[in-house]
């Protein structure tokens, strides 16, 4: 007779998190998450770290029932970054060493949840430095109200994932061609869709306010609802759903605008699949959308792996997309990818690395 061994009662933390920032309507208040790591008092772990913060957990282990929005924002913040990380290192099958310590060190990803107003340095929402310190600003609202940048889910997403890119390919840290720097920051807007879509509750909501059509604007396709409109950049900092191709770009010019056209492409690349494989008959259209986000994400992040800084460009990550899904035996992903990616230009139609 097999005895089976039952996994003993398991540990872990509950916090509270805004899944997307408190002016989305339907996302407004915080939700609880699970955190099934050790996390000590900080918030912290051996990987992240929050700086203006040392918060203790209550007598179940959970970051909950705080008051202070230092406190609220610290938790958030550190759910975030940990649930992001948590996601890369299950796609790769690894923990990530960040960029700072592959010569060896221990030094967590640092947080400042709270780095001050100062337009001066801070243009937009943060910044990331290659020695592992992400400051993240406030901005006066209306009635002077603060608006927080680590309430939203997306610019922590974004932020971290530049920690995550150098972890993935430290030889990139200091690289100085412009479209390594497009693809990087094309990394961070994707990354952040792929977190919405790894959360089961987040992928219900999409569902249920675009009745499952993404080819309109929607919370996924917006980066930063709520910081675009106070800096007045429309309904948010940049849109996935675009039609940007490589002909209408300039690396040099602009290294955000750049990276919309590889931004686009996963965008409609996920949208495609997601309607190619949805069956409403037979499995929910949430649970189709959330396949959907767990196949690209690893195509996507596998491609990235695969390319090296001396060909890194566009069109390589394109090829290493096609090659992954030709590995996978995926014809339909395959022919998904490589329709997108000549639309955008970004391949051109008789690229051999297009053939099945």
């Amino acid at each position: 007779m097999l005895t089976l061994a039952i996994p003993s009662r398991t540990t872990g933390s509950k916090l509270l998190v805004w899944k997307q920032d408190p002016t989305v309507k339907g996302l407004k208040l915080q939700r609880p998450v699970y955190i099934h790591s050790a996390i000590e008092p900080g918030p912290k772990d051996s990987q992240i770290k929050i700086m203006n913060s040392e918060i203790s957990p209550d007598e179940n282990g959970d970051f909950v029932g705080y008051t202070n929005i230092e406190d609220i924002n610290a938790v958030h913040t550190f759910a975030v970054a940990r649930q992001l990380l948590t996601m890369y290192e299950r796609i790769l099958n690894r923990k990530l060493v960040w960029g700072w310590n592959t010569l060896g060190g221990n030094k967590p990803l640092r947080i400042y949840t709270n780095a001050g107003c100062d337009r001066a340095e801070n243009p937009l929402f943060g910044s990331y430095d290659r020695e592992g310190l992400i400051k993240l600003y406030w901005l006066e609202g209306a009635d002077n109200q603060a608006i927080y940048a680590c309430q939203s889910m997306d610019l922590v997403a974004h932020e971290v994932s530049h920690a995550i890119i150098d972890a993935i390919k430290p030889g990139w840290m200091q690289a100085g061609n412009r479209e390594v720097s497009a693809i990087k920051e094309s990394f961070c807007d994707i990354s952040s869709m792929f977190l919405f879509l790894s959360q089961l509750d987040l992928v219900e909501f999409i569902i249920a306010n675009t009745k499952g059509c993404l080819y309109d604007s929607n919370n996924l396709s917006m980066i930063a609802e709520q910081f675009s409109q106070i800096i007045n950049f429309g309904k948010g900092i940049r849109n996935a759903l675009n039609t940007k191709k490589m002909d209408e770009v300039d690396f040099d010019r602009s290294t955000y605008g750049s990276s919309l056209v590889l931004t686009g492409a996963i965008y409609n690349i996920m949208a495609d699949h997601f309607m190619l494989q949805r069956n409403s008959r037979i499995k929910d259209d949430a649970y189709a959308l959330y396949q959907t986000g767990q196949c690209i994400s690893r195509l996507f992040t596998k491609a990235i792996c695969h390319t090296n800084l001396e060909t890194a460009s566009f069109a390589r990550i394109a090829k290493n997309m096609l090659y992954q899904a030709r590995a996978y035996d995926d014809i339909i992903v395959f022919e998904i990818i490589r329709q997108n990616f000549i639309d955008r230009k970004i391949l051109p139609a008789q690229d051999p690395s297009s053939t099945w």
